[in-house]
């Protein structure tokens, strides 16, 4: 019988870090780093400890901060590769290194996301008259649609 395989911190680490810059997915994570399913399915039920979730964190960051410079060098790559028909497939690699690396920061990824962070984070800005105000308007303006 096979024994299984040990992992470091380090590892389980950087593996849960790849994880969330795919969005959760344990199929495609387990795939890419040859890290089998249920290995990296458990870690994500028991939840790493401490020193993991650390080293995660970190991870995420370094991840990010090389995503954001593939994402940059792709950007200057792209006009180059107009002529060599591979626009798509570059462009496309970059998108989807912008994509990772502001799903590794936490930041919005669509521009739904992003119009309903802006909104949130006006919100937030606003004073408690103006919250109020706002507050009131909504309130007539819905039962003005129900009265209709």
């Amino acid at each position: 019988m096979a024994q299984r395989r040990k992992y470091s911190d380090q590892e389980k680490a950087g593996a849960l870090a790849v994880l969330d810059a795919n969005s959760g997915d344990v199929r495609k994570t387990a795939r890419i780093l040859g890290i089998p399913y249920t290995t990296l399915r458990e870690w994500c039920i028991t939840g790493p400890h401490n020193d993991v979730a650390e080293l995660r964190k970190h991870k995420k960051i370094d991840l990010a901060q090389r995503l954001e410079q593939i994402a940059r060098e792709l950007t200057y790559a792209l006009p180059y590769k107009i002529k060599a028909a591979n626009l798509q497939q570059t462009a496309t690699s970059m998108a989807i290194a912008i994509d990772k690396m502001q799903l590794l920061r936490g930041q919005p990824t669509s521009i739904a996301d992003i119009a309903v962070a802006q909104i949130a984070d006006r919100i937030e800005r606003m004073t408690d008259d103006e919250r109020s105000a706002l507050a009131r308007q909504l309130s007539a303006d819905h039962s003005g649609v129900e009265a209709e």
